[in-house]
């Protein structure tokens, strides 16, 4: 499945939630402020969650059986030309996101219109634009707008103080901020009742603090109704509202119990535990196979942890990229590299190629591993006596020998900067008995640190525990 479409449904799914849990629980209290936060952080949490990356808050330890290198003799490359609707639905996607960006261009050109055929001027102590044509009074960033001559002397100073407090807490930034929200949730029942509630909270909290400031109840609610039939623009914040009668009810609400405060307390851990375990349960989950890129010299499908191939003389470089074209992360020789870093190796001088996808790329590289991992070793450093095993993350750990097998593990978290213990086969062993081991008998290494490593070793782990099982251990290796 593209980015793209992820993106899309991790934001939508986390904007579901937040809107069930706004309508469910916070809609009919009176803490206005604290739904304004909500609804913000509901907006702004839902468009970037996607991009952050919380494996990290749920791994204690992982058992990674790491795979020897596959020599380049032996690796063969294939263009795969199986199709795939998803470019076609991202073509689909694309040109919503262009009708829904050209629908708000046109809102805002509307504003600009109305700006352009008004005047500045002043009313007591308030200044506004004056408008040529009716409309419903209206407030935009730090303007106000309304027709002077459609509106009695008597029912200015409510306008006005209405409209003064949208510009006083830049209330455009919700509204816009909603607006923003659909351009990707525009198919989501639930970012359209969002924006609905977005705009609604507002004027409750406009209609309080008018209320506050001494203001007569009915004859504030009178003026509402005065204005209801105007022309109004789409992104403004209107001094009329068209759900009027869930404002007169909220109004004459009774300020809500302390005790709703508990509300907030328990929804918002909660919409983000479930979004987080959401991100993690996909991030494991296979990817579909579907081509996308046509244009490359060769294709190593990621369809398995080690492949097997053979070499091909017709080029001195090669392309390395997944099934959906995205480049999979280069590992040279143990560092991070590129694909012009690749391409100017002479093939010649390549030991061995190691192909990770999906699960075993992502315990092992976290996010950067989503499109795959290649792990290529170059002769002169498979020849070496260091980095047959390095443990990525703190503190390093490599292991010295003549082999010429790689192995990578990753373990999630820090050990401490004093030394862990190490375990080899049931037995506690020394830093050095581990560096003498031969990368080729290891079967797996298994990390643990804080409360998994204590629960199994006590006081003796506490530093963390780093277990090494080897092929002996099971019964003699397979040949």
């Amino acid at each position: 499945m593209p980015d793209a479409i992820i993106y899309l449904l991790k934001v939508n799914i986390a904007v579901l939630l937040f809107c069930a849990g706004y309508y469910g629980l916070l809609r009919r209290i009176t803490f206005y402020q604290l739904n304004r936060w909500y609804l913000l952080f509901a907006v702004g949490f839902s468009l970037l969650y996607p991009f952050m990356d919380f494996s990290a808050l749920w791994a204690r330890q992982q058992i990674v059986h790491a795979t020897a290198g596959v020599p380049i003799s032996s690796l063969s490359f294939q263009v795969d030309h199986s199709f795939s609707a998803w470019p076609y639905v991202e073509i689909l996607l694309g040109i919503a996101l262009v009708v829904m960006a050209s629908r708000l261009v046109v809102q805002l050109h509307s504003i600009r219109r109305i700006h352009r055929h008004s005047t500045p001027d002043e009313w007591q102590q308030y200044t506004y634009r004056n408008t040529r044509q009716a409309i419903s009074p209206f407030s935009f960033w730090k303007q106000i707008y309304l027709h002077r001559a459609g509106h009695a002397e008597a029912e200015l100073h409510e306008i006005f103080r209405h409209e003064f407090i949208h510009v006083q807490q830049l209330h455009s930034i919700d509204v816009l901020l909603a607006e923003f929200l659909l351009l990707v949730g525009w198919f989501n029942p639930a970012a359209w009742l969002l924006r609905q509630a977005i705009r609604e909270n507002l004027e409750f909290i406009t209609d309080r603090r008018v209320l506050n400031s001494g203001l007569d109840a009915k004859t504030y609610q009178y003026n509402l109704l005065r204005t209801l039939t105007a022309h109004q623009p789409l992104l403004a914040n209107n001094f009329n509202f068209k759900n009027l009668k869930n404002r007169i009810i909220m109004m004459n609400k009774k300020q809500s119990s302390q005790f709703h405060l508990g509300k907030y307390l328990l929804l918002v851990p909660v919409i983000l535990l479930f979004v987080s375990v959401f991100t993690i349960s996909k991030a494991y989950q296979e990817h579909p196979k579907a081509a996308k890129d046509k244009q490359i010299a060769a294709n190593v499908p990621l369809t398995q942890d080690s492949v097997p191939a053979k070499k091909s003389n017709a080029k001195h470089t090669f392309l390395i990229k997944e099934k959906n074209g995205k480049n999979p992360l280069i590992i040279l020789n143990g560092e991070p590299s590129n694909q012009k870093t690749l391409d100017a190796i002479d093939p010649k001088k390549i030991e061995s190629v190691n192909v990770l996808k999906d699960k075993n790329a992502a315990v092992i590289y976290g996010s950067r591993g989503s499109n795959g991992v290649i792990l290529v070793t170059t002769k002169a450093e498979a020849k070496s006596d260091t980095g047959v095993i390095t443990i990525i993350g703190r503190p390093p750990v490599s292991v010295k020998s003549d082999s010429d097998t790689s192995k990578i593990v990753r373990g999630y978290g820090r050990l401490t900067s004093d030394e862990p213990l190490y375990i080899i086969d049931g037995k506690v062993a020394s830093k050095e008995a581990m560096n003498k081991m031969d990368p080729k008998t290891i079967e797996s290494i298994n990390v643990l640190k804080d409360q998994s490593a204590v629960a199994t070793y006590g006081s003796l782990g506490n530093n963390g525990v780093i277990e090494i099982h080897t092929k002996t251990e099971k019964g003699p290796a397979k040949k």
